[in-house]
C-alpha cells in the first residue's frame, strides 16, 4: 500500500498541513509558529497568541517564497515531529508554490527535502493551479490574495502563463496597516504585544468591503479584545478595505484588483482570452473578507471597455484553496509524473527541475 502523501502550503502568514485526501488542512498555524502551549502554572491566556520559537522569531516566507531557510526548517521540523508526527521519508511530499519563484530557490527546497528529509519523492506545484483544481477547473484568472501581495494567474488547461502574472504589492497586511492608521486618528491605541493580531481579528470579524453606500455602513460595532478592551468601531471597517481598490491611499503604486484583472485580460491570447474571463477564481484568505467578491464584479464591470463577459467565483473554501487543490492533486495519477523521486534526484541533480512541466 502507497505512503499518505503530506501536503503542505506555506504562505506569508498562516502555514496549512495535512494529509493527501484529506477535505481541509488538519495543521494550520501562523508562519510565525505554533501557539505556544498553555502553562497552567503561570495562569497563561490560551486565548491570546505567543510563538512556541519565542517573540522574536520572524515569518520565514513572503510572497510564497522563502526567505529564511533555517527559519522555515525549524517550521518543517515542527510540523513533522510535533503536528503531524510522522517519518518523512515515509512519504511522497506537495508543497505549493508560488508561479513567480526563482528556480534557485525551488531547487534548494528540492535539496533539503532530498537530503536532509530522504523523502521518496517531492512534487512542487503551482499554488495558482491548485485553486482552480480545487474548484473543478483547470483554466482561469486565479486572484490569489495574501498577506503581502496579490497575484493575478492566468492559468490555461493547467498551464500557468508566467510571462502574463501581474503582481499588485497589496495584500492582507496592508488592509491591516490601512487600519490602524484609521483607528489611530480616532484616537484608538492598540497594545504593541497583540496589536497584530487585534488588527487580523477586527478585519474578519467586523471588517467588510463597502460597495453601494448604504446608512448602515457607518453603525458602529463593539469589539471586544481577549485583554478585555471594548472597541467601538464605525467607518474603519470598511475603509480599511478601500486599500484594496485604490492602493495609493497608502502610497502604493500599483493597481486595484480589478483593473489588474482587466489589463491581465487585454494582453491575454485572443484564442484563450474568452475561457480564462469566464473563470475569474478569488483565492487566499484576503478574498473572504465580507463582500469582496460583489466589489470585483463591480470593479470589473467598471474598467471593462472590451465585450469580454467576466464571471467571478469565490469558492467557500477559498481560505484554503491551494491546500485543498494540492490534496486533491496528491490522489491522482498525475502526481507521480509531476514528482521528482529520489532515484531522478539521484540520478540527475537540481536540474531535474528544468525537465519537469508545472
Amino acid at each position: 500500500m502507497d505512503a499518505i502523501p503530506i501536503v503542505l502550503d506555506c504562505g506569508g502568514s498562516i502555514i496549512k498541513a495535512g494529509f493527501g485526501g484529506d477535505s481541509e488542512p488538519g495543521i494550520v498555524f501562523p508562519s510565525t509558529g505554533p501557539k505556544l502551549k498553555k502553562d497552567i502554572e503561570s495562569g497563561f491566556d490560551d486565548k491570546r497568541y505567543i510563538s512556541k520559537f519565542g517573540p522574536t522569531f520572524r515569518s520565514p516566507i513572503e510572497n510564497r517564497v522563502i526567505t529564511n531557510f533555517d527559519n522555515m526548517k525549524r517550521i518543517w521540523q515542527e510540523l513533522f515531529t510535533e503536528q503531524l508526527q510522522i517519518q518523512p521519508e515515509q512519504h511522497p511530499f506537495l508543497v505549493a508554490d508560488s508561479a513567480l519563484n526563482s528556480l534557485e530557490n525551488r531547487q534548494q527546497t528540492l535539496q533539503i527535502f532530498m537530503e536532509e528529509y530522504n523523502v521518496p519523492s517531492f512534487c512542487p506545484a503551482f499554488a495558482s493551479s491548485l485553486a482552480l483544481y480545487n474548484a473543478g477547473y483547470t483554466s482561469g484568472i486565479v486572484v490569489d490574495s495574501g498577506e503581502s501581495n496579490t497575484d493575478i494567474i492566468p492559468v490555461f488547461e493547467c498551464f500557468t502563463l508566467t510571462h502574463l502574472v501581474s503582481r499588485l504589492d497589496v495584500g492582507g497586511k496592508h488592509v491591516s496597516e490601512y487600519l490602524k492608521k484609521l483607528l489611530n486618528q480616532q484616537g484608538i491605541v492598540l497594545p504593541g504585544p497583540t496589536e497584530r493580531e487585534i488588527l487580523r481579528e477586527v478585519k474578519e470579524q467586523i471588517g467588510f468591503v463597502r460597495g453601494d453606500p448604504s446608512p448602515s455602513d457607518d453603525e458602529e460595532k463593539i469589539f471586544l479584545t481577549h485583554d478585555g478592551i471594548q472597541l467601538c468601531i464605525g467607518r474603519p471597517r470598511y475603509q480599511c478595505t478601500e486599500v484594496m481598490f485604490d492602493p495609493n491611499l497608502l502610497g502604493l503604486q500599483c493597481q486595484g484588483v480589478p483593473k489588474a484583472i482587466i489589463d491581465v485580460l487585454k494582453v491575454s491570447d485572443q484564442d484563450i482570452v474568452d475561457v480564462l474571463a469566464d473563470n475569474v477564481l478569488l483565492s487566499g484568505g484576503n478574498t473572504c473578507i465580507q463582500r469582496f467578491t460583489d466589489r470585483v464584479e463591480k470593479g470589473i464591470l467598471i474598467h471593462n471597455s472590451t465585450q469580454l463577459k467576466v464571471n467571478v467565483n469565490s469558492p467557500p473554501n477559498r481560505r484554503f484553496a491551494s491546500w485543498v487543490g494540492g490534496s486533491i492533486l496528491s490522489c491522482v495519477d498525475t502526481f507521480k509524473d509531476l514528482s521528482v523521486t529520489r532515484e531522478e534526484y539521484q540520478e540527475t541533480g537540481l536540474s531535474i527541475l528544468e525537465l519537469k512541466s508545472y
